[in-house]
């Protein structure tokens, strides 16, 4: 066997060796061309080139979901299956991806490592970061299919939203009545003025012409002459 002289580790292959020394000399001879990060293993880098392409070959037969990595996709079996082998041990709460553990141990540490670099305001998860970005930027990506309104936050559409489910589920007598033809004013004996009915029945100009002749009554006499 071929030992390291580091740490005694033995491999079965001088390769497995050479590439297990690099651990210890911090070497990275693979760099992607993309963005130029070096890994230790030309598989590492393999892996990583599939951030670039947008490929997913890792695909779930429970749901369909499909990931880039082979271990994302591991953690996201946890869900189908129930396992949550990741424990938090301030109170015991278990999750089944070790990145939400890590989220959840924020709320005990109060760690915020996330800060607007416009108002300084810090966050625990950079989801939250981005969400709220939104405030300086005055961007409303989220749009009412039903009238066109546009909102900040998904919170605030899903909220609109409802006022269009009500209206639906109450139906035509929960709409606001139509608004008056004309005005109606009252007579000073109490009692509504009535609009002056148009000649032939008919609507149009003529029945423009008579409602603004019924207009308010004075009460009072006509001059004498």
């Amino acid at each position: 066997p071929f030992a390291c002289a580091q740490c005694g580790k033995a491999f079965t292959q001088v390769s497995h060796l050479s590439q297990h020394r690099r651990v210890h000399t911090g070497e990275r001879p693979y760099a992607c061309r993309d963005c130029g990060r070096a890994f230790s293993h030309r598989s590492h880098l393999a892996q990583h080139h599939l951030v670039h392409t947008g490929a997913r070959p890792y695909k779930c037969l429970e749901c369909g979901a499909a990931f880039s990595h082979v271990s994302s996709l591991t953690e996201h079996q946890k869900v189908h299956t129930g396992e949550k082998p990741y424990r938090c041990g301030d109170c015991g709460k278990a999750f089944s991806q070790g990145s939400s553990l890590t989220l959840h141990r924020r709320t005990h540490t109060g760690e915020r490592p996330y800060p607007c670099p416009e108002c300084g305001k810090a966050f625990s998860n950079r989801a939250y970061l981005i969400q709220h970005h939104i405030v300086h930027t005055g961007e409303k990506p989220y749009e009412c299919g039903g009238c066109g309104k546009a909102f900040s936050f998904s919170s605030a559409l899903i909220r609109h939203q409802r006022t269009h489910a009500d209206r639906t589920a109450a139906g035509p007598s929960a709409q606001p009545p139509p608004p008056p033809i004309g005005p109606l004013s009252s007579r000073p004996g109490g009692g509504a003025c009535r609009l002056r009915r148009p000649r032939g029945g008919r609507g149009g100009p003529a029945a423009e012409r008579g409602l603004r002749r019924a207009g308010p009554r004075t009460g009072r006499a006509p001059p004498q002459h």
